[in-house]
């Protein structure tokens, strides 16, 4: 779950985020939608204890205080806006260093390679691979932890409509297997249907969507192994 109640965060004069409220809850996808510079990223980028918040009454992701930097971090995965990798690692360097780092065994990294078909290009330095191709590299980092909060910011950029489709099938089965996972994104239309709940960034805070009518349904949950 996250919980978030009166975050702040200003740069100088200019007010990103005031005094904005967010909740997202366990087995749910929430989308945060909104301009650029409304506040999303740089929201994800807090929650991911990447940067300070200018101040918040509550900051929380599973009951951890995410000012609790190392303890909060252990519980979630997050995959920046146009993630990218040194252009000389071969895509197997780059998984079996995220691996280490959260202590992924090697099974799950070859499960990982499967599902989104990287597989076959395991030995390819990134400079070779096309923009779909390195974007499908950064969310099977996304997925190695197996955390239990996810935050992905703008995940189907870059990808063609077929991965767009499996992205949001495989959000969906993680969902079901009870996680929380919030989303940032430029464009409602890319989900569809497949969304829980909608937040708008407007000045600063978050505005749900009044035409939100309830969860979505889908078939065949199971969580990636």
């Amino acid at each position: 779950m996250i919980d978030v109640r009166k975050l702040s965060k200003s740069y100088g004069r200019a007010t990103v985020l005031d005094e904005a409220d967010l909740s997202a809850e366990p087995g749910e996808i929430t989308l945060l939608a909104g301009d650029n510079g409304a506040g999303k990223s740089t929201t994800l980028k807090i929650l991911a204890g990447l940067i300070r918040p200018t101040s918040a009454e509550r900051l929380r992701v599973d009951g951890i205080d995410v000012r609790q930097r190392r303890q909060a971090q252990t519980r979630m995965a997050y995959l920046p806006q146009g993630a990218s990798f040194h252009p000389a690692m071969t895509l197997a360097q780059i998984l079996g260093f995220y691996g280490r780092l959260r202590d992924v065994s090697a099974e799950r990294i070859e499960n990982l390679l499967n599902t989104f078909e990287l597989g076959a290009f395991a030995g390819q330095p990134v400079r070779e691979l096309s923009g779909g191709m390195v974007q499908r590299i950064a969310l099977a980092v996304l997925f190695l932890p197996d955390a239990s909060v996810l935050l992905a910011d703008e995940p189907v950029a870059s990808l063609d409509p077929d991965w767009r489709d499996r992205l949001q099938v495989l959000l969906r089965r993680e969902a079901a297997n009870g996680k929380t996972i919030l989303v940032a994104t430029h464009f409602l239309e890319e989900w569809g249907d497949d969304r829980d709940k909608v937040l708008f960034c407007r000045q600063g805070r978050f505005l749900p969507d009044e035409r939100q009518t309830g969860k979505s349904v889908h078939a065949n949950p199971g969580r990636i192994s």
